[in-house]
């Protein structure tokens, strides 16, 4: 059966699925306008060579602001003219290595988010069932602060005891410029605090060529993720309540997303429902250090995808005794009910999941190819 090599927006995993805070942009324009007056007839220009419109009043100065700054340099080819701040993740933390990079099996404990708003333990009754008789000492216990990651606590090593260097191929992908998640930040400059800060979520499409990540980049989008393929002010996750308090993004919505994972050669797609983000800008607003992306994983969808890139790599594993038995173990690491709260008396039917990002700013491109066509072996 041929599908989409990266599914945003196909049926039934549509990146466009949103939850709380997610809307469409209204009239989002390519350029930003001038800033308000002071009083002394200064205006800013809109990024990256938009020049701006006119200033509003000033605060206790002149009746008029001034007229629009003239914009800053001229654009590089490829580059769509946007108003505001955008950052591409150029490395991601799969829950293996601390994030200066050294090795530990406990480091998943870092990343993501407390999804259930429950600290629980091997003892905790309030939670839905271990599927297929799996432990409840194996699968309840969250990490400091209630943090739910057992994507980071079991699935990564069971995908690192048969795929080598596992997350250094995955973050290929962000270093070569195969893909990347994009946030644009609409009109954020040199502020600190902004409540809303309306923010659109791209997928980054192939580059032409290697990323320099030196803010010269322009990172096309795709088209998948758009709401008109052909509009790149039409993106389908848009979380419209997004805020910035000192200098901490936060989504304040959630999203459903796809995340391209290269495994051998193939990649390898996280499904993640309910994801929310949050990260620290760095104070010239050219970046982020350390940020997090937190939500579940089906996990029926998660085994089938894991079974498909398997079977790409080599088809006689689509019935390999061994890799039906890796699936097994993954299974047996869900922790949450998919579409709800925690509820005693349903199966987990979802595995949490929670990723640590670094992102540096960038220039939006503009719309690239579609994603090529593959194939399932294992249908």
């Amino acid at each position: 059966m041929a599908r989409s090599l990266v599914r945003w927006g196909s049926a039934g995993l549509a990146l466009g699925a949103v939850a709380l805070g997610v809307g469409s942009p209204a009239g989002c324009a390519a350029g930003g306008g001038g800033g308000d007056g002071d009083g002394t007839g200064a205006g800013t220009g809109a990024q990256a060579g938009a020049a701006g419109g006119g200033g509003s009043a000033g605060a206790g100065g002149a009746e008029e602001g001034g007229a629009g700054g003239g914009g800053g340099p001229s654009l590089p080819p490829g580059c769509t003219a946007f108003g505001g701040t955008v950052l591409a993740v150029y490395h991601m933390f799969f829950g293996d290595t601390h994030p200066d990079g050294t090795p530990n099996e406990s480091a998943w404990k870092q990343y993501g988010f407390d999804l259930d708003g429950k600290s629980s333990g091997a003892g905790s009754t309030d939670l839905c069932q271990p599927y297929g008789g799996a432990a409840k000492a194996d699968v309840y216990p969250d990490a400091t602060g209630g943090i739910d990651n057992n994507f980071g606590k079991t699935v990564m090593p069971l995908f690192a005891s048969v795929v080598p260097n596992l997350t250094e191929t995955a973050n290929g992908m962000f270093t070569s410029g195969e893909f990347t998640l994009l946030l644009a930040l609409e009109g954020l400059g040199a502020q600190t605090d902004v409540d809303p800060l309306p923010t659109r979520l791209y997928g980054g499409a192939t580059m032409a060529s290697e990323p320099k990540f030196d803010g010269s980049d322009c990172w096309p989008v795709m088209p998948e993720l758009l709401a008109d393929p052909e509009d790149i002010d039409a993106p389908k996750i848009y979380f419209e309540k997004a805020t910035l308090k000192g200098d901490v993004w936060e989504s304040n919505g959630t999203a459903t997303l796809v995340l391209p994972m290269s495994v051998m050669g193939t990649a390898l797609e996280l499904v993640i429902y309910r994801a929310r983000l949050s990260t620290k800008l760095n104070p010239s607003h050219s970046g982020s250090a350390l940020g997090q992306l937190g939500g579940v994983l089906d996990r029926e969808e998660l085994a089938a995808e894991v079974l498909r890139v398997a079977g790409t790599i080599n088809p006689a594993q689509c019935t390999d005794p061994a890799i039906l038995a890796l699936l097994e173990s993954l299974r047996r690491s869900a922790d949450m009910v998919k579409d709800g709260p925690q509820d005693p008396g349903k199966t987990c039917d979802a595995i949490s999941i929670g990723l640590g990002f670094m992102t540096k700013a960038v220039n939006l491109g503009e719309i690239g190819d579609p994603a090529p066509v593959v194939t399932n072996p294992c249908e």
